[in-house]
């Protein structure tokens, strides 16, 4: 059992990164700063699931310049959920996009 990350029990994917890191903030943050927050797979694979959560509707997107800024969608129906399965990392907190663990 991984005890650093259990929601990898339920969520085994970039998925569960890319969530962890979007629930951890509300600041918006291009897909190379959630790449690099996650500190877990590739750019584009982390891109892949971006625009998956984006179709879905459970990221908000806005365009500055050519970056694309995402943030967690947190009135989908599915952010309860993820917020309540990835705020057990309720302790790392991201300030100014900069992880933070008491």
């Amino acid at each position: 059992m991984d005890l650093s990350n259990p929601a990898n029990a339920l969520v085994p994917t970039l998925d569960a990164a890319v969530a962890s890191v979007l629930v951890g903030t509300t600041l918006p943050l291009t897909g190379r700063e959630v790449t690099r927050l996650s500190r877990s797979g590739s750019q584009p694979g982390i891109q892949n699931v971006l625009t998956r959560m984006e179709r879905a509707g459970l990221v908000d997107v806005v365009e500055a310049g050519p970056a694309r800024l995402y943030t967690l969608n947190r009135e989908h129906v599915a952010a309860a959920a993820a917020m309540a399965l990835f705020g057990c990392l309720a302790n790392q907190v991201l300030i100014a996009g900069v992880l933070w663990v008491p």
